[in-house]
Parts: structure tokens; sequence; C-alpha cells
């Protein structure tokens, strides 16, 4: 099936939605305001808490920021690749599509992220610094995982501006998505 010009515009410029997501999540965001994490839940439904590590604060900010660099790389190429080979089909929204393709490309990258920072541990006494940060991005991506639309750029920078206005007071330069 061949899509007309316009809808083959508005694909593209789903796409450039998407470059912005990049930016927002190599360069990171979270402007000023404050910050209200929701519920500490991971995917499992259960109340996390982080472990103590023998990490100091510079030390754990430097290994976190690396693991987020890592993934954020991903992020672009995974949700390009999908919206690519996704076209919305008639009838159904790029919106829908991009909820899709963020539920199945990058919400698990964005998982993983908050799993390995957790596995990290925290520096001693800053614990509940380090988990405020992993239960705000622990909530924009369960609540990311719930919509039926999304516009990729503006929602997810929506949902993850608490846990990066958290993640940049604290020292976190990648993790602030």
């Amino acid at each position: 099936m061949f899509r007309s010009k316009t809808g083959s515009k508005r694909f593209l410029l789903v796409l450039l939605l998407v470059a912005a997501l990049a930016c927002l999540a190599l360069g990171g965001c979270g402007g000023g305001g404050e910050a209200s994490g929701g519920d500490s839940t991971a995917s499992g439904g259960q109340a996390e808490t982080i472990e103590t590590s023998s990490l100091d604060k510079a030390e754990f900010i430097k290994q976190a920021d690396e693991i987020c660099a890592e993934e954020a790389e991903l992020f672009l190429k995974s949700i390009t690749d999908y919206m690519v080979n996704h076209p919305p089909q008639s009838g159904e929204s790029e919106q829908e599509v991009a909820a899709d393709g963020v539920r199945q490309t990058l919400l698990p990258k964005f998982q993983n992220q908050i799993d390995r920072v957790r596995e990290l541990g925290a520096p001693a006494g800053e614990e509940k610094e380090v988990e405020a940060i992993l239960a705000a991005m622990q909530h924009a991506v369960d609540s990311l995982a719930k919509r039926k639309e999304v516009a990729l750029a503006t929602d997810i920078d929506q949902e993850f501006r608490p846990a990066g206005r958290l993640a940049i007071r604290y020292g976190l330069e990648h993790c602030a998505h």
C-alpha cells in the first residue's frame, strides 16, 4: 500500500520528533520547577530500595552517567528503526504507532538503564537522593507504558522531566533524559 505525499510528510515529522527525543536523551533536559517523583515502584509493582555501595558520589556519578550514555545511544536507532518499519496503517494514528514503538523499543532500554544504575548501589548517605531519581524514572516508564498514544518528544520529555530535575540536581548529566 502506498502512502500519500501528505502521509509521508507526517511520517517524516514523526521521525524528526524522534531525533528531538534522541537529543533530549543524549544531552539531558529538565528545567526548573518542583520535581514530583511519583511512586517508587519498579515494573513489578514492588517498592524498591537501593543498596549502599562502596562508591563515593563522584565515582557513582561517573559510572551512572556512563550507563545512561550507553543506553541513550541505542534510543534513537531503536525507535527510528521501529517507526520506519511500522508505518501507520489505515485508521491508525502516528501517535498510536509511536506508543507501540515506545513500549517495544524505548521502555525496555529505559528499564535496563534504571536496573543497571540500581545495581551500582548508592554512595553511603546518598541512598534517598538516588532512590528518588530512580523512582521518578520508574514512574515515567510505568506511565508511558500505559499510554494508548504518545507524542514522542513532548510526552517522553514531560514524563521524564521530574527525574531529569532530580538527576541534574544530584550531578548526573546523561541520566537526566
